[in-house]
């Protein structure tokens, strides 16, 4: 399910998903699939992706943030950029 924000220009799924797109083009890709399993990101596309998050959101991710886990899929980038970025405005 989607959320009307989702769709916005400037939401943040919609930002990783066209940085994606440069690795997968041509494939459907849901934001629940894993992208490591299918091949589609590498370790190289995952350090620009890395530093894609860190200048597109302002934030900065650290050595805890750095788990396969938030990075296998577009939801779960989507979920760290949110508890990153609302850390920053708590702090």
């Amino acid at each position: 399910m989607t959320t009307p924000s989702e769709h916005s220009e400037d939401s943040p799924a919609k930002k990783v998903r066209a940085f994606l797109g440069r690795y997968f083009r041509n494939q459907e890709l849901r934001d629940d699939e894993d992208m490591f399993a299918k091949k589609i990101i590498n370790s190289v596309a995952a350090m620009d992706l890395v530093l894609f998050i860190e200048k597109q959101f302002a934030v900065k991710l650290g050595p805890a943030d750095l788990k396969l886990d938030n990075f296998r899929t577009i939801a779960a980038i989507v979920a760290m950029i949110e508890r990153k970025t609302q850390s920053s405005h708590a702090a």
